[in-house]
């Protein structure tokens, strides 16, 4: 049986792409095997060499009578030059009968009095008068980790390039006559309308998302150099405007379903993109003490949350239930996508412009929103019951049902709170302590978004297809417990991994489904409606990520990072068993 076209065209580039990766993990190793002796040989010249220049300088202070337990400054001596020679692991003065006397070491957990030398490295040392000596450690793996480093970093570039490539032409294909000519095909004539809006709509996403996603690399440096406040830290200083952009985020949700009945959607949308584009640029120049810049941030949050919002009811008002799920899976897609280009690009932005037009630029990808918004067409209101009540009797109105209760308190608030303590302490405070640089970190945490963006997508489609939300509601969370359950006992790099790349995974199979469910559940329902249902299903998943912070701190403060991951997994089991039982009563297509 011949393969139909399409199929053949993507095992072609399947085919293209394993090949191309297997051609460069080649000549990888071919590069690591012909330079492995002399870059070996030059690692412990170097070493050798650092340890004779210290061992010199320690023997010039002993003849002027100084003794080896009294020596000053050497500490920092010692981090100075390890800081200087990344090849280097660790400088340590050792006295006559082996004691370690000063040492400095990247690896805090691991100090070099544990062995001399340390397992799996090499040390250059130079004796003392007296029988003293300076060593100078380093990892016989340096090579490999070094040459692996440098696949992930081309890895992860081409999958940037990808995503952005991606998010930029997809709407190019959409507005052809190809999607139109297969659609017709096929019979889905009246998706190919909505199928063009709905991409105008997830290109809107993805500026909007990635204004904020720019900032992640400096906001926080920004924000803790600023003029300091009296009994805060630098970290409390740069995590208030995060709170307060987190806060005004979720309490701007209510308030897009009102704006939209009342107003035209594109144009409160463009509205709110440009008062945001405004807060951004200004940010940079205008935020000189934290009381302005959380003030500045507060404001962003609340654009922020309403373009999000409004989008959502844009997608609502496109979709029925048998194409809602992927409607919604676009919303995921576009911020996961925004996440993997973003950081790359911010980093840039304020390394080689400042953080004022670093500010600016995060503005114009704002701005770029406004202007795709103004292209989206006539979107008519949703016809809603009599009944039908916005604002916060509506929000209670969904509160009150048992289904929709069971999803927000048993799904979307474990989510969030797992997504974002994971993501922004737990992960890169566990790699810091295993002794691995910020940038490792980025790239472990782009696993997360990696696994998502690959998931959502099947999974909203399979979900649509079946008409099923409970199975794949129910399989998200049982993944997100399973992301966090091997943490305990595997340990390293290795372990942390797995649990992001899991965790994305998870998130992916419940994220687009969950909303897809509750929209379900009030498209006819006598109090209030789906665009209003899922405003208050975005609000109260938001206390997720606003409680994350301190449930994370406190689980650390508890456990450690490990532990409180394992603690974390079972929050999300205890969870995920609520949301089964909360869901049991809901009969949907294909169940009897």
């Amino acid at each position: 049986m011949s393969l139909a076209p399409r199929r053949r065209a993507r095992l072609v580039l399947l085919f293209a792409a394993i090949a191309l990766i297997a051609g460069l993990a080649g000549l990888l190793s071919l590069a690591r095997d012909g330079a492995r002796t002399l870059v070996a040989e030059q690692i412990d010249h170097n070493a050798s060499a650092t340890a004779r220049a210290l061992a010199g300088q320690i023997e010039q202070a002993q003849r002027y009578g100084i003794p080896l337990d009294k020596l000053p400054g050497i500490e920092p001596v010692f981090a100075a030059l390890l800081a200087e020679r990344a090849e280097l692991a660790y400088l340590v003065l050792r006295s006559s009968d082996g004691r370690p006397m000063v040492h400095s070491s990247r690896i805090e957990d691991i100090l070099p009095e544990q062995a001399q030398p340390l397992p799996g490295h090499a040390e250059a040392t130079v004796r003392l008068a007296g029988g003293a000596q300076i060593s100078a450690g380093y990892r016989l793996d340096y090579i490999d980790r070094e040459l692996g480093a440098i696949a992930l970093d081309l890895a992860l570039a081409l999958v940037i390039a990808f995503v952005l490539v991606r998010e930029l032409t997809h709407g190019l294909w959409v507005r052809s006559a190809l999607p139109g000519l297969f659609a017709l095909a096929l019979g889905h004539v009246r998706h190919i309308a909505s199928g063009t809006s709905l991409t105008q709509i997830r290109l809107i996403i993805f500026a909007i998302a990635l204004s904020e996603e720019l900032l992640r690399p400096f906001f926080a440096v920004f924000a803790a150099d600023l003029a300091p406040v009296a009994g805060l830290s630098p970290a409390m200083q740069a995590g208030l405007p995060v709170t307060a952009f987190m806060l005004t985020l979720a309490l701007a949700q209510p308030l897009g379903p009102w704006l939209a009945q009342r107003a035209d959607l594109r144009r409160a949308l463009c509205l709110a993109a440009v008062a945001g584009a405004a807060l951004l640029a200004v940010t940079g120049w205008l935020a000189r003490d934290t009381l302005t810049l959380t003030l500045l941030r507060g404001a962003g949050g609340a654009c922020y949350g309403l373009t999000l919002i409004l989008a959502q009811t844009a997608i609502v008002r496109l979709t029925d239930s048998g194409n809602r799920a992927r409607g919604l899976a676009e919303i995921a897609a576009a911020i996961v996508a925004a996440g993997i280009v973003g950081p790359a690009f911010g980093g840039v932005l304020a390394d080689r412009f400042g953080y004022g037009w670093a500010f600016v630029g995060c503005g114009a990808a704002y701005l770029l929103s406004a202007v795709l918004a103004l292209r989206l067409p006539q979107l008519a209101a949703a016809a809603s019951s009599s009944r039908s009540q916005y604002g916060l009797a509506g929000f209670l109105a969904v509160l009150r049902e048992p289904r929709a209760r069971a999803v927000i308190l048993g799904a979307a608030i474990p989510a969030r709170l797992s997504a974002a303590a994971l993501l922004l302490l737990l992960a890169p405070l566990y790699l810091q302590a295993q002794g691995y640089p910020n940038s490792m970190a980025g790239r472990v945490l782009m696993l997360y978004f990696i696994t998502f963006m690959l998931s959502a997508p099947l999974v909203a489609r399979w979900s649509d297809r079946y008409g099923r939300r409970r199975p794949f509601v129910i399989a998200g969370g049982l993944l997100s417990v399973a992301a966090c359950a091997p943490m305990p006992w595997l340990d390293g790099l290795g372990g942390i991994a797995l649990a992001c790349a899991l965790l994305g995974v998870g998130q992916a199979v419940l994220s687009a489904p969950q909303m897809a469910l509750v929209a379900d559940i009030f498209e006819r329902h006598p109090d209030t409606d789906a665009e209003q249902a899922l405003a208050a299903f975005r609000l109260t998943e938001r206390l997720g990520s606003i409680a994350a912070a301190i449930v994370a701190a406190r689980a650390i403060d508890a456990w450690g990072p490990a532990g409180a991951v394992g603690a974390l997994g079972a929050l999300l089991g205890v969870a995920t068993v609520y949301l089964w039982l909360g869901l049991l009563p809901y009969c949907e297509k294909g169940t009897p």
